[in-house]
């Protein structure tokens, strides 16, 4: 099935019922891909994200939570890089 056909078959609904039931099944497949993503990352790992600013930041990951992943910026001109704490998703393992 297409996801051109899923958003079809939503047009379709008449039920503010079932379109709840859709909601709660789109949100429960929403966690458990991330939960799926956080279980990649351990720590130490390299991983690359981009900002929305456009940026690609590249570092090791820090400490994994539940929902995000805190990686600490790869910098070459300080001991220390800046520490950002992003959702799994957008992370890529390096």
């Amino acid at each position: 099935m297409s996801v051109e056909n899923i958003i079809n078959d939503i047009r379709a609904v008449r039920s503010p019922e079932e379109m709840r039931e859709i909601i709660d099944a789109v949100n429960l497949q929403m966690t458990f891909l991330a939960r799926q993503n956080i279980r990649q990352f351990t720590i130490g790992d390299k991983a690359k994200f981009t900002t929305g600013a456009g940026k690609t930041v590249v570092g090791t990951v820090t400490k994994v939570n539940r929902k995000t992943v805190q990686v600490r910026e790869s910098n070459n001109n300080s001991l220390f890089g800046t520490l950002y704490k992003v959702p799994a998703s957008i992370l890529e393992r390096v």
